[in-house]
């Protein structure tokens, strides 16, 4: 019985130490500033996820702008390096009750990005067309 233990006990540990390797894609963390017609986007969130329509896949990172800035180690999640989807959700920063950020400033802002393979910094604006 304490063979089949020890047995048993070696095979889940062989299996965890598996799934804890470098298995998965390199992530990097993103910062910079969002701003709308020249100004900081007082509150929102910002995706990074991979350019599927590029053939990238890897985990989707994030991050909560405030006051105009965003940084993925804040609370966020870092995400891989290349081309990159970001959806922009901007917010006036007016907490409601049902509206922790506030109203939305306008619809989701798309772009693409080329991000590098190391951690970094990158702005983004959002044209004023693309707010209300």
């Amino acid at each position: 019985m304490n063979r089949l233990f020890a047995v048993l006990i070696l095979s889940c540990g062989l299996a965890f130490a598996a799934g804890c390797g470098d298995g998965g894609p390199k992530v990097y963390h993103l910062s910079g500033n969002v701003t709308m017609g020249g100004k900081p986007v007082p509150a929102g969130v910002i995706f990074l996820g991979p350019d599927l329509k590029k053939g990238v896949d890897g985990p989707q990172g994030y991050a909560t702008i405030k006051e105009g800035k965003y940084d993925t180690r804040d609370g966020g999640r870092a995400t891989i390096g290349g081309p990159l989807e970001v959806t922009i959700q901007p917010h006036d920063g007016v907490p409601g009750s049902e509206l922790p950020m506030g109203k939305k400033l306008g619809p989701d802002f798309v772009t693409t990005f080329e991000a590098p393979k190391a951690d970094a910094t990158h702005d983004f604006e959002i044209p004023r067309a693309a707010g209300r």
